[in-house]
């Protein structure tokens, strides 16, 4: 019941802050849209990632998803014999939490393939000059051949990086509140479902529960899977952003010409003074640090509810014994 009442109370939250910030989530599809157009532009020049491979990581996201969705309700009316009544108390709140998770990897996913479009047009954008080794010092070896073109490239690219981190901060903020009350809902359901499934495993007889056992997996790998795939997805767009500022650095110590190491430190200085994270309303960031601290915490609340099961009927044996000698005595 309790579960119940908690996914119907996370599925109106989440409800509710779609509809408030509507416009909010359509900005960033559309400052998307034209960040996409600016880059496809800027690299008439250059060859961009390919994002068919991509989009084919996403689309197999989404059907693992769907593949999993049906696994458990064939599993549920298997175990249990359930309908649709029972389905929508018991799958429809892991499976909408479930697809807000996804729908946040997706939205990642796109922006992080645009930083890493401009990480690899920043790279593109210079030719190294290389003279003989042999007659230079080390200092000397690696310099960068710039024109005017290309410091007005440079300077493109820096703003479409600093519009892609207004469009990054926009998105953590916008999922920030339903991703903390989606989070707890799901480390509240997996310790629920991972006790069930330890409780098939002690004290029920395998054979005869088969099909219980599988459903409660299934719905523990269906809590599991958005989180994990959010996670790494949020943990490789940090990464290409902390690219961004090593390939800016590494260039303005090879630059020679002064408007070119003007444009670098401008570019600079707006990496370190831009710090994104992707939080749940500021309370953990939502990176692969946190998939291992909510697996930590699950399994340490699994194993104190296991002992205390056990120690509870240990207690009852041990009062029964007594009772029976107590009655034998008698």
């Amino acid at each position: 019941v309790l579960q119940t009442v908690l996914g119907a109370l996370v599925i109106c939250i989440i409800s509710i802050s779609y509809c408030i910030d509507q416009k909010t989530l359509v900005r960033i599809a559309n400052r998307l849209i034209t960040i996409e157009h600016e880059i496809d532009r800027l690299y008439n020049l250059y060859h961009p990632l390919r994002r068919q491979r991509v989009f084919c990581i996403m689309i197999t996201v989404c059907i693992l998803k769907i593949c999993l969705l049906i696994l458990l309700l064939l599993m549920e009316f298997l175990a249990y014999r359930s309908g649709p009544a029972s389905w929508l108390t018991d799958v429809l709140p892991p499976f909408h939490v479930g697809w807000l998770l996804i729908q946040y990897f997706l939205l990642v996913t796109v922006i992080q393939t645009d930083f890493a479009d401009v990480n690899r047009a920043i790279q593109n954008l210079t030719r190294f000059h290389t003279p003989d080794l042999r007659l230079q010092p080390l200092y000397q070896t690696r310099r960068i051949v710039v024109n005017n073109s290309t410091v007005h490239q440079l300077m493109q690219l820096r703003d479409v990086h600093c519009h892609l981190c207004e469009i990054s901060e926009d998105v953590s903020s916008f999922y920030s509140l339903p991703i903390l009350f989606g989070v707890v809902f799901n480390f509240l359901t997996l310790i629920c479902n991972g006790y069930y499934f330890l409780l098939y495993l002690l004290l029920s007889d395998i054979s005869n529960s088969y099909y219980g056992i599988i459903c409660v997996m299934v719905r523990i790998i269906i809590l599991i899977y958005p989180i994990f795939v959010l996670s790494n997805g949020i943990t490789r767009i940090l990464i290409e952003m902390t690219k961004t500022g090593n390939i800016v650095h590494d260039l303005l110590n090879c630059a020679i010409g002064k408007e070119t190491k003007t444009e670098l430190k401008k570019f600079s200085l707006q990496l370190l003074h831009r710090k994104i994270q992707f939080t749940a309303n500021g309370y953990f960031t939502l990176d692969n640090t946190f998939l291992h601290s909510l697996t930590g915490t699950v399994i340490t609340y699994l194993v104190i509810l296991v002992q205390f099961r056990t120690g509870s009927s240990s207690s009852s044996i041990n009062a029964n014994c007594t009772e029976s000698n107590v009655t034998v005595q008698g």
